[in-house]
Formats: structure tokens, sequence, C-alpha cells
């Protein structure tokens, strides 16, 4: 049986409840009164405590400023403990004030009410972006938000998957990414046992020109995976950043199941349940386009809409340019871009190249989601649509 009595005289705005949900350490071994002191914002508290044993305190809240213990009697113990709490105008707080006998320790839960009432636990951190692709020596701002709002663990730890690519960085206060060198890692942030990552790909200084033809957008000198103008370049399946050597639906990046244009089925960009997940997105992800991913910076795909405006805005003319044919385009300000003649990859060939050209925009098919927009010419120029599995070429944009 316990050796002591207990006594809470109040003072001030102090309560009684049970003890619960303690933040404290080592609590292992110690026997806990069952009365918990709460005061308000402010307050000086008094307890009676009458023990068989002496008793020593061990340890108490750093926000506890006063404690005086007196004695009084010969065979019995009893003690008149005095506290004083520190303002808090931040949030609700809680502390064990720990005595010691020589066979027990024994613990009174201090709780203080603060201005700002009670904190919880992280449930979520988020970033302000998820995805970036830099060049090198470019920074990008970077925000973490903690939920919720009175979290009590509010410290953000941050680092990089690999340092010599991209790190994290403050200046004057403001949070940055940095991007180091080329490769590709991640920046994660960690708070109260959350995390959230973004994935960062950095490139080296882009030899590529944008050229404004007067439209909404400005337009690429060369596709991606080409030095000038008259090289096709690298091939994509639509939604796919790197190319390949067989272009088919069970190579096909967001596939799910089946290899028949009409039995595939999908795990993004869809908005039918005949063809699998509908989670009703039509255009491609930052981190699913080429042009960004490859090129970095602002550029991006073309839309569906964007290649219309330069298709009826613009004059296209078949012409050879420097032994490669192609289309050289127009605009109403007189200045022109090229488009080679590259043909497009289906399986392990390549068809038409020299013949006519294929161009993908980051558009789904509002006919049928197993087919992405894209621009074609041959003897004239076209909107269609292709198998999203096919290569095709990519003229990227920027604003």
């Amino acid at each position: 049986m316990k050796r002591f009595f207990f006594f809470i005289i109040v003072v001030a705005h102090a309560a009684m409840c049970s003890c619960t949900n303690l933040r404290v350490d080592d609590v292992a071994d110690i026997f806990f009164l069952d009365v918990k002191i709460i005061s308000s914002t402010e307050d000086a508290l008094r307890c009676t405590v009458t023990s068989l044993e002496k008793w020593d305190v061990t340890s108490m809240p750093t926000w506890v400023k006063m404690l005086i213990i007196k004695q009084y009697g010969d065979s019995q113990y009893e003690w008149t403990v005095d506290f004083s709490i520190a303002a808090n105008n931040g949030y609700d707080r809680e502390g064990i004030i720990v005595f010691e006998t020589e066979t027990e320790r024994v613990g009174i839960p201090v709780i203080q009410k603060g201005a700002k009432g009670i904190q919880a636990q992280v449930q979520s951190i988020t970033l302000s972006k998820t995805l970036l692709s830099l060049h090198v020596g470019d920074y990008s701002s970077i925000v973490a938000t903690i939920l919720p709002a009175n979290a009590y663990d509010r410290e953000i730890y941050w680092c990089s998957s690999d340092e010599s690519v991209a790190v994290f960085v403050i200046i004057d206060g403001a949070r940055f990414v940095w991007a180091v060198g080329e490769g590709e890692a991640t920046i994660t942030a960690s708070s109260g046992g959350k995390s959230a990552s973004c994935r960062v790909l950095v490139h080296n200084k882009p030899v590529h020109d944008a050229v404004n033809l007067g439209l909404s957008v400005k337009w690429a000198t060369c596709n991606v995976g080409a030095t000038k103008p008259e090289e096709y370049g690298e091939y994509f399946a639509w939604g796919e950043t790197q190319s390949k050597t067989n272009y088919t639906w069970p190579t096909y990046m967001f596939r799910a199941s089946g290899n028949t244009d009409n039995g595939v089925k999908f795990n993004k960009y869809n908005y039918n349940y005949s063809y699998g997940t509908v989670d009703n997105m039509t255009v491609l992800d930052l981190e699913d386009d080429a042009a960004f991913v490859n090129w970095g910076g602002s550029w991006r795909m073309p839309t569906d809409e964007e290649w219309t405006e330069l298709r009826t805005v613009c004059t296209w003319s078949l012409i050879t340019q420097n032994g490669v044919d192609g289309m050289l385009v127009t605009g109403p300000n007189g200045k022109s871009i090229f488009l080679p003649a590259a043909g497009c990859w289906g399986g392990t060939d390549l068809d038409g190249a020299g013949s006519y050209g294929r161009y993908w925009s980051s558009s789904l098919s509002s006919e049928y989601p197993n087919r992405a927009r894209n621009v074609y010419f041959f003897n004239e120029v076209g909107r269609g649509s292709g198998q999203r599995y096919i290569g095709l070429s990519v003229r990227p944009v920027s604003e």
C-alpha cells in the first residue's frame, strides 16, 4: 500500500482531473497521484501533501518558477508546496513535478493553459512544389506547410538525397532549392514524424532558343533530343519522359493491363471506366511532360489548343532545310521555325522519317482515352490523335 496521503488546496484557478496523454520521458517507474493540477495562463498554486516518508523534489517543468517545501511534525511529514507558473501566451503545456522517497517516485501532473489553446500532433506536411526542373546554378523557392496550424512540433528538418545535385538553402529568411549539378535528387522536409518530398531534376544550361512567332506562347527552335532544327531528336510515348527502342502497349508506362487498343486499361489519364481507373485527368502533369523533364525551366509540351493556334494562324510550307525535309512555319510577325519530318516509332521500327511529321500535344483525346492529340503533316497539315504508346516527336513551348 502506498504510504502517503495527498491533499490539494487550490489557489487562483486550479482544478482537478484524471491524468492522460502526458508528453514526458521516463515515466514507467513513476506512481502518479490521481489528480492533475490545471492552471490558467498565469497562476500561483499551492498543494499540501502528507506522507509517512520524506520526499525530495528531483525534477519539475522549467516553467515552474518557484517551489517551496515546508516540513511540519516529527513522525509524519506534511509538505506545503507553493509554486508559481511563468506567463504562457503560447499553447497549453504540461509537465510533471517528481518527488522521490526512499522507496518510490511520485509524480504530480501539472497543466498550464495557454492563450493559444491546445496544441496537436502534426497530421501532415506538404510542399508548395513536388517537382522542379532547374538549370545548374538556378534557385527555386519552396514552402512547407504543417497541419494542423496548432501542431506543437513545428520544427522542419530538410535534407537532400544527393547534395551534389540539389540542396536546401535559406537566403535572407526565404527558403530555396539550389541546383548544384546535373542529375536528379529528392529534397525532403520532415516534422513530427511526417514528411513530404520534392523531386528535383537539374540540367546543364540550355542551348535552346525560343522564337516569338506572335502567338500566345514561344516555340523552341528544335525538338527534344536535338541540338539544331534539322535533327529529328528523340521519340516519346505520350506521358513518358525517356525515349526507348520498343513502343507497344506492354511497354507503355501508364498501362495497367491489356495489350490491344480495345483491351488496354490505364492507371493514369483516363475518363472512361471501360479503360481502367478513372481520374479524369486530360492534360499531362509536368512530371510526365517530356519537354519539362528533359529541358527544365519554363519549357513544356504544347497543348492541343496551342498546336491549333500554330496550325491555323501561321503559314506552313514544305521545304528542304540543310538536306532535311520538313515544314517551315511562319508566324504573323514574319518569324519562323522548322519542323523536320521525323516520322514516328511503332514497335521497334521507325516509320516515315523524311516523309511526314507527327508531334505530340500534352492533351488527351476527348474521343477515346487510349489516344492523345497530335499534329501531323505530309501533303497537308492536320489535327489528329494517336495511340498513346507510339513514339512521336516533341517540340517544346515556353511562356
